[in-house]
């Protein structure tokens, strides 16, 4: 036989192996259908790196919820964008540095993105023994209530998100989809204590309503957000005395805020 031919053929096993079991952070997916990595032996040293990014512990920082632009962010240019059930998948070629640390091996790597919210769904790759190299990402810790203002999130008056506000929503959706167990969120809007107490009711009701919305969006189970609107109500800051208007605004500025309250679901 062609020693020159055989060296080839096992070059090609080597690389496009493992088509039919992938690992992710939950177990194992069958059958992700990954563009096959084929190479000539004199192009092995090229193929190694070309195409590499990262190495692999970068991976382990996507999680389902962030957005492209968190994935690029990471990880760079795909190598190739093609679709996994229907659904956008981008494949990335990463580097798994050896004992040696001097030479590594490219593990193949997908991120899938949700129809529905455009967003990361889920991240797989295609070799179980890559999986098992990357360090874990720290487990989240619930914060019991995570306030934010409102002067963020909304313009004024408004109770559609602002682009600060969507940006800063999806890094918290994406905390919390990164909790280690069920847990039960509930948003509530409040309104500083200047205007009529039935509008500033309304106006955190709808607040309160539309980030819910957004974090549902975002992949969180609809079933475990709930929302609701205290108004004026729950004052942080008194500001008594202060003057003039724009001063006392300022002021009040705490008090116009959406909290967000996460705390361990109960199981039944």
């Amino acid at each position: 036989m062609n020693k020159g031919f055989f060296f080839r053929c096992l070059t090609t096993f080597m690389l496009a192996a493992g088509l039919h079991s992938v690992s992710t952070a939950q177990g194992m997916v069958a059958n992700v259908g990954f563009t096959d990595l084929v190479a000539e032996p004199q192009q092995l040293p090229q193929i190694a790196l070309e195409n590499v990014r990262h190495d692999v512990d970068r991976a382990s920082k996507i999680q389902p919820g962030q957005t492209r632009e968190d994935v690029l962010q990471l990880l760079g240019q795909p190598v190739a964008r093609t679709r996994y059930e229907n659904r956008e998948a981008w494949e990335y070629q990463l580097s798994l540095p050896l004992q040696d640390k001097r030479t590594a091996i490219v593990c193949q790597f997908m991120v899938v993105y949700s129809n529905a919210t455009l967003n990361v769904e889920g991240a797989y790759w295609r070799r179980k023994q890559c999986a098992d190299a990357v360090k874990p990402a720290p487990v989240a810790t619930p914060e019991p209530v995570i306030n934010i203002s409102s002067d963020l999130l909304f313009g004024f008056d408004q109770y559609q998100l602002s682009a600060a506000g969507v940006r800063q929503l999806t890094q918290i959706a994406g905390s919390i989809l990164q909790y280690n167990r069920p847990v039960a969120i509930t948003v509530i809007g409040y309104t500083d204590r200047l205007g009529a107490a039935a509008y500033n009711q309304t106006l955190s009701e709808r607040r309160a309503e539309t980030v819910a919305k957004f974090l549902v969006g975002r992949g969180i189970p609809q079933q475990t957000v709930r929302h609701e609107g205290r108004g004026q109500r729950e004052q942080i800051a008194a500001c008594q005395g202060v003057s003039p208007l724009a001063a006392l605004k300022d002021c009040l500025a705490p008090n116009r805020r959406v909290a967000i309250q996460v705390q361990p679901a109960n199981r039944n």
